[in-house]
C-alpha cells in the first residue's frame, strides 16, 4: 500500500473516531452500537470495530447494558480537572465530615456515571445500626435523592425520554408514575434540595443537593442518608436542608476556584 493510501485510511479512521465520540458525548440518552452506527452512517461491523478500539484506549466505556459513554481518557480532556471524581472527593471531604458530625448520620457524595448515579465517597455515622457503605454502588437516578438532584441538569428532552422508558421500582415506595416524578424533579430544581424516603432501599431516607462547576453544570450531589426510623429524627428538616445546601455551595465554590 502506498504511503498516501495509508495516510488517507488513517485520516478516515480518525475522522470516524471523532464522529463516534461526538455522537456519544452529545447523546441525551445512552447509545448502543447499532444506534450509534445508524447515526454515524457506518456499517455495524465498522462501528463495532471502531468502538472496540476506542474502548481499549479508554476513550469509550461500555456499561453493563452494552450502552456506551465517554471514557476516562476523553472525559478528562472534555471536562478538565473539575470533572474528576477524585478531585470532587478531595474537595468534598471536609463538608462530608461536617455533615456527618452535625447530624450524626452518613454523608455521601455521588456523581453521574452514564445514565446511573455512582456513589464515590462516604463518611459513615458512628451509630452501631447503619445502612452500610454505599461507595461504589450504582442506582438508577429516579430512586434516590442524589439521583433527583443530578436529573435537574438534564434537558427536558432527556427527562421526557427517561420517563417514557418506564420506571422500575426498587421498593414499594419508589416513584414509578412519570407525572409524579416530574413534579418531584421540578420541586427539587426550585428548592435546591431533594428528599427520598424508602425509595432506593427499604427503611432508608436520603437528602441531597447539587454540586456545580464554573459553568453551573451539575457534576455531583452531596447529602445525607440513614435508616428512616431515626432520620431526620430530632434535627429539624429546615436545619438539615440548610446544612446540605451550604455543604453543596461550599464544594461548588471550591471547585469553581480550583
Amino acid at each position: 500500500m502506498a504511503a498516501s493510501d495509508r495516510h488517507g485510511n488513517g485520516v478516515q479512521s480518525l475522522s470516524r473516531a471523532f464522529v463516534v465520540l461526538g455522537l456519544v458525548a452529545a447523546a441525551e440518552e445512552p447509545l448502543g452500537v447499532s444506534e450509534l452506527g445508524r447515526r454515524a452512517d457506518l456499517a455495524k461491523t465498522t462501528t463495532a470495530r471502531l468502538v472496540n478500539s476506542l474502548v481499549e484506549l479508554g476513550a469509550l466505556e461500555k456499561a453493563s447494558d452494552a450502552t456506551l459513554r465517554i471514557g476516562p481518557t476523553i472525559g478528562a480532556l472534555v471536562t478538565g480537572p473539575s470533572g474528576s471524581p477524585e478531585l470532587l472527593r478531595q474537595l468534598a471531604a471536609p463538608q462530608l465530615n461536617h455533615l456527618a458530625d452535625a447530624v450524626g448520620e452518613h454523608a455521601a457524595l455521588a456523581v453521574p456515571d452514564g445514565g446511573d448515579v455512582l456513589y464515590v465517597a462516604q463518611v459513615s455515622s458512628p451509630s452501631a445500626v447503619d445502612t452500610g457503605d454505599w461507595t461504589g454502588i450504582r442506582y438508577p437516578p429516579h430512586v434516590s435523592a442524589f439521583g433527583h438532584v443530578l436529573m435537574t441538569d438534564w434537558s427536558p428532552k432527556r427527562v421526557a425520554r427517561y420517563l417514557a422508558g418506564g420506571l422500575t421500582a426498587s421498593t414499594s415506595d419508589t416513584i414509578v408514575d412519570p407525572a409524579e416524578l416530574k413534579r418531584r424533579l421540578d420541586a427539587t430544581d426550585t428548592e435546591g434540595v431533594a428528599w427520598c424516603v424508602n425509595e432506593s432501599a427499604e427503611d432508608v431516607t436520603g437528602v441531597a443537593s447539587a454540586v456545580v462547576d464554573a459553568e453551573d453544570k451539575v457534576v455531583g450531589a452531596i447529602g445525607l442518608f440513614a435508616p428512616s426510623y431515626r432520620f431526620p429524627g430530632e434535627v429539624p428538616v429546615d436545619d438539615i436542608n440548610r446544612l446540605v445546601l451550604d455543604a453543596a455551595a461550599e464544594v461548588s465554590a471550591n471547585l469553581t476556584a480550583y
